[in-house]
């Protein structure tokens, strides 16, 4: 038998939790497995939000960190910032935080002048991020 909870300032009672619960539970995970969820919500907001699709620029600096630059906006990281690099085969991803789903930024590959720059990025990041203890660099060809 359900516990019984009265309900403040009323005289009524009911049983336990209605059955929305569990219908809503699954209908959230569908959501989520169909790929409305966070895909849905990041292609949302870029669609919906022009200032993420400005051009940006980003300058690495050895010694000094990574600047970018985009129409009316300039941030600047200290390598000490950065806390994890991924490499993709289109991107590297820098990690602002060290808690994994924190703040990130992404250098696109295709923005670099030449393939010899991809090495001596790849380079950069390798010596001023991988160099610290605690860091996973982690680097795929």
């Amino acid at each position: 038998m359900a516990p019984v909870q009265q309900v403040a300032g009323s005289s009524a009672a009911r049983a336990g939790p209605g059955p929305a619960g569990p219908r809503l539970t699954i209908a959230i995970l569908l959501w989520q497995l169909a790929g409305y969820g966070q895909r849905g919500t990041a292609r949302g907001i870029w669609k919906n939000n022009s200032m993420f699709r400005l051009p940006v620029e980003a300058h690495v600096a050895p010694g000094h960190g990574i600047t970018t630059t985009s129409p009316g906006m300039s941030s600047w990281y200290d390598w000490s910032r950065i806390a994890r690099v991924q490499e993709t085969p289109r991107v590297f991803v820098l990690q602002i935080d060290e808690n994994r789903g924190g703040p990130f930024f992404v250098l696109a590959k295709r923005g670099l002048p030449s393939p010899h720059d991809l090495a001596v990025l790849r380079t950069v990041l390798s010596v001023e991020v991988g160099s610290r203890s605690g860091t996973v660099l982690l680097l795929t060809s």
